[in-house]
């Protein structure tokens, strides 16, 4: 693949194919499903199916590219599976989240979202009062230049009390209401998180 050297890892070799053009799921499919499937082993490699053995690599992914993000609106479904490739989900900031907190937050909702689905529900919608509910929002909404977004208060909903209150007074009430609302998820949905 190197003109200019040895192929030193998959990773690296991975991001010079993404350095040319190619999407960042194509890259993926080359190593896992197709390259599987080339050698006749698509029933028991290339995949994260349910049931089968993982051989899985975490990459911290800014280490290895320059700004690339995926347009997670066109490309998946709600959070964060790939629409055309079954157990195929993207997390980090390659998925259209800035710093570190939020990478970490969406490879929790990837694993809530495959012990949904390894469970054959549905993964309940999270509560919009809550950051990480109102940044998987953002993510999953269509916008016309898509743009990562790190957390902040104005991604969430305000409580429409009215009058003029401090900044910290809106915080803390975004705050109270956000830890209700998870607090009322976690009970609802107590088989995701056993």
């Amino acid at each position: 693949m190197s003109l200019l050297g040895p192929v030193y890892d998959l990773p690296t070799t991975m991001a010079k194919f993404v350095g040319l053009g190619i999407p960042l799921g194509d890259v993926v499919a080359m190593v896992t499903s197709r390259a599987a499937a080339l050698i006749g082993r698509s029933d028991d490699l290339g995949s994260l199916a349910i049931g089968r053995e993982a051989d899985v690599s975490v990459l911290r992914f800014g280490t290895i590219h320059r700004n690339i993000f995926l347009d997670i609106p066109t490309l998946c479904d709600p959070y964060l599976r790939d629409r055309t490739r079954t157990g195929l989900h993207y997390a980090g900031q390659i998925c259209g989240v800035e710093g570190y907190v939020e990478s970490i937050m969406s490879a929790i909702i990837v694993a809530m979202s495959i012990t949904a689905a390894s469970q054959m529900r549905e993964m309940p919608p999270l509560p919009k009062e809550t950051m990480i509910g109102s940044l998987m929002n953002y993510v999953h909404t269509p916008r016309k230049n898509f743009q990562p977004m790190n957390a902040n208060f104005g991604l969430l909903p305000t409580n429409g009390t009215g009058g003029r209150r401090s900044r910290q007074t809106r915080h803390e009430d975004s705050a109270n209401a956000a830890l209700g609302a998870m607090e009322s998820y976690r009970r609802d949905n107590a088989w995701l998180f056993a």
